[in-house]
C-alpha cells in the first residue's frame, strides 16, 4: 500500500462532525458578491497544481510553496478563474477539478481532540448565501465529508478549538435532538431542551417557566406585549441553524456553556422584532448580524433595569448594548469552564 493511499485512508476513519442537520442548508454561489473568491491564496496539493499548469502554463509564475503537501496562488483581488458569477475551472472541466479548498468553501476545517468539526469560519466574514432550505437543492453532508477528508489529508487545519472532549459530545447531542423540534411553533421548548441536557434537569417544565419569565421581561422593557412568540418559521430556521451557531460564533463559543440557550432564545425574540419591523427575508447572515449586536445584552436584562423601560426604542437598544458591553469586559479574562 502506497503512504498516500495509507493517508487517505486514515483519514477516512477520522471523525468529523458536521454541526447542522443533514439536507437543510444550502448555498448558491452564482447569486452572491464572490467574497469567498476575493484576496487570500488559492490552496491546493502537488496533484491540482500539475493539472493547472497543464491547462494554464503561464502560472508557474505565480506558485509559491506553503507546506510540504500545499501550494498557494495569491490572487490579490478577485479570483482569476471567476467571469460573469461562475468559476471557469467548474465550467470548462467540472467540479471536481475545482482545488479541493475551493470545494471545501464556505466550510473550514478544525480540530478539536482527536476529532475534526467542519463548519462556517468562526468569523464576521460569514457565506451570504448559506440559508435554510429543503429540498433537492439543500448541501449534502456527504460531499462535505467528502471534501473535508481530502483536506484533513493534506494538513489543511484552519484552527483548533480548545475545548474538553464533554463540550464537543455536549454538542452533538443537541444536534441529534434538534430535529425532534422542527415542527414546533416556539423556540421557547428547544431552548428548554438544550438547558435541560447542559445542566443534567430533566424537569423542562420548570426550566421553560424561567425562559417565560425571561421572555416577559423582555417584552416589558421593549414594550413588545403583543410580539407572538410563536412563529413557525423562524422557529424552524433558528432549530436548523442552533448548533452551527453554538460553535461557529465567537462570542457564543466564549460564553458559559449553561448561558447560550437563553442567548439564543433571545435571538429569536429579536428576530421576532427584527422580521416584524422590517418585513426582511430571514437567513442565516441576518441571524448572525443580529447575534452580534443586540441579543447578549436582552440576555442581561434584569428587574431593576425596567425603571429604563420609559425612554425611546433608540436610548432602549443602546441600553441594551451598554449591557453586552459590561459583560463582554467582565468575560474578557475568565477562562471558560464546563
Amino acid at each position: 500500500m502506497s503512504g498516500r493511499t495509507a493517508k487517505a485512508k486514515m483519514a477516512k476513519r477520522k471523525k468529523i462532525f458536521i454541526p447542522f442537520i443533514d439536507g437543510l442548508l444550502n448555498y448558491d454561489c452564482r447569486h452572491c458578491d464572490y467574497n469567498c473568491c476575493q484576496g487570500g491564496s488559492i490552496i491546493m496539493n502537488n496533484r491540482e497544481k500539475g493539472k493547472l499548469l497543464s491547462r494554464y502554463p503561464y502560472l508557474r509564475h505565480f506558485f509559491a510553496k506553503k507546506t510540504d503537501k500545499l501550494y498557494a496562488i495569491n490572487r490579490y483581488n478577485r479570483c482569476w478563474f471567476l467571469k460573469d458569477g461562475l468559476c471557469q475551472i467548474q465550467k470548462k472541466y467540472g467540479y471536481s477539478d475545482k482545488p479541493f479548498v475551493c470545494r471545501l468553501d464556505p466550510f473550514y476545517i478544525y480540530r478539536c481532540n482527536d476529532e475534526y468539526i467542519a463548519m462556517e469560519e468562526m468569523s464576521d466574514k460569514k457565506c451570504p448565501m448559506l440559508r435554510v432550505e429543503r429540498g433537492s437543492k439543500a448541501t449534502s453532508h456527504k460531499q462535505i465529508l467528502k471534501n473535508a477528508r481530502e483536506a484533513i489529508d493534506y494538513g489543511f487545519i484552519y484552527a483548533q478549538i480548545n475545548w474538553p472532549k464533554r463540550r464537543l459530545n455536549l454538542e452533538k447531542k443537541i444536534l441529534s435532538g434538534s430535529r425532534r423540534f422542527l415542527k414546533r411553533s416556539s423556540y421557547l421548548d428547544f431552548a428548554a431542551y438544550q438547558i435541560s441536557i447542559t445542566a443534567k434537569n430533566k424537569n423542562i417544565a420548570k426550566i421553560k417557566s424561567g425562559l417565560v419569565k425571561s421572555v416577559k421581561l423582555w417584552k416589558s422593557f421593549l414594550k413588545a406585549g403583543e410580539l407572538d412568540m410563536e412563529n413557525k418559521k423562524l422557529t424552524y430556521e433558528l432549530t436548523v441553524i442552533t448548533s452551527m451557531l453554538r460553535m461557529e460564533n465567537l462570542r457564543l463559543r466564549n460564553m458559559k456553556v449553561e448561558k447560550i440557550p437563553l442567548a439564543l432564545l433571545a435571538l429569536y425574540f429579536y428576530m421576532l422584532l427584527f422580521v416584524k419591523t422590517n418585513g426582511a427575508r430571514t437567513y442565516l447572515k441576518t441571524y448572525q448580524e443580529i447575534l452580534a449586536d443586540i441579543p447578549l445584552g436582552l440576555l442581561y436584562l434584569v428587574e431593576g433595569d425596567l425603571k429604563a423601560k420609559g425612554l425611546s426604542i433608540e436610548a432602549k437598544i443602546d441600553y441594551i448594548r451598554k449591557l453586552q458591553m459590561l459583560y463582554l469586559r467582565h468575560e474578557r479574562n475568565r477562562i471558560q469552564k464546563f
